[in-house]
C-alpha cells in the first residue's frame, strides 16, 4: 500500500513538473502581434496614412469647436432646430441660402436633459444624417455638438462622382467592403474643417484576420486617407 502511494505521488509531482514546463515553454515562445499591411497605391492615386486613435475604428472624430457652440436654452423643437443652424452658419463660411440648398431636417428632440438634431446633408448625389447632440449647461444656456461634428464648414459645391470614388478606393487599398459616406472632420493636421468623404474597410486581413485597412476618399479633392487597425494576436 505505502508503494502504490509514493507511486501516485510521484506520479503527481512529474504532472505539476510537466505543466509547469509547457506553459513556459508557451509563454516564452509566444509571437508578437501581427504587423498592419501597407498599401500600394495606384498610380495616379493621392494617399497618405494617418494615425489611428486611441481604439480601433475610433479615427473619424470630431474636431475642435469651430464658432460659438454655445446658445441660449431651447424650449420647444423649433427652438432647438434654429438654434442648431444658427451654430452651423456662423461657425463656417456658408450661406443661408446654401443651408437650405443642401441641409434637410430630419427630426429633432429638445429633451429637457439633453436634445438631439438629425440633418440630412446632400451634394453632388451623395447623402449622410448628421446627428448632433444638445447639451444643456447652466445659467439658461446650451451647447451644440455639431459645431465640432462639422468644425468650420465650408460650402461643397463639385464632387466626385460615385464610379470615380470607387476607382480612388479600390487604387488606394484595393477590394474593400463596408463602404458608407460620412460628413465630419477627420483629424487631419488638427484642421477642423468638415470633409464628404467615402469610407470603406479593405477586404485584407492577416492569416488571423485581425488587421486590416479603413480609408477615406476625400470627394472633393481625391485624396485617399487610410490607416491599419489590428489587434494583438497569440498563437496557440
Amino acid at each position: 500500500m505505502v508503494a502504490r502511494d509514493s507511486v501516485v505521488v510521484g506520479c503527481a509531482a512529474l504532472a505539476l513538473l510537466l505543466l509547469a514546463y509547457c506553459t513556459q515553454g508557451h509563454q516564452a515562445t509566444k509571437p508578437p502581434f501581427l504587423p498592419g499591411p501597407t498599401p500600394t497605391p495606384a498610380p495616379g492615386i493621392r494617399a497618405a496614412r494617418i494615425k489611428e486613435l486611441g481604439l480601433p475604428g475610433n479615427l473619424a472624430l470630431t474636431g475642435p469647436f469651430c464658432g460659438n457652440p454655445v446658445t441660449r436654452r431651447s424650449t420647444t423643437a423649433e427652438e432647438l432646430v434654429a438654434s442648431s443652424r444658427t451654430v452651423v452658419l456662423r461657425g463656417g463660411t456658408i450661406t443661408p441660402r446654401y443651408f437650405a440648398q443642401h441641409f434637410r431636417l430630419v427630426e429633432a428632440s429638445p429633451d429637457p436633459i439633453a436634445g438631439d438634431v438629425t440633418w440630412l446633408f446632400h451634394v453632388g448625389g451623395y447623402q449622410t444624417r448628421v446627428i448632433e447632440e444638445v447639451d444643456r449647461l447652466a445659467h439658461g444656456n446650451e451647447k451644440h455638438e455639431i459645431s465640432s461634428t462639422l468644425g468650420c464648414v465650408h460650402p461643397i459645391r463639385h464632387v466626385l462622382s460615385p464610379q470615380r470614388a470607387a476607382s480612388v478606393m479600390r487604387g488606394c487599398i484595393g477590394p474593400y467592403r463596408q463602404r458608407r459616406v460620412t460628413y465630419q472632420t477627420l483629424d487631419i493636421k488638427r484642421q477642423a474643417v468638415a470633409q464628404l468623404t467615402l469610407s470603406a474597410r479593405s477586404d485584407w486581413a492577416a492569416d488571423s484576420g485581425n488587421t486590416w485597412l479603413d480609408a477615406w476618399v476625400d470627394l472633393e479633392t481625391g485624396t485617399c486617407y487610410w490607416t491599419v487597425h489590428y489587434e494583438r494576436f497569440y498563437g496557440p
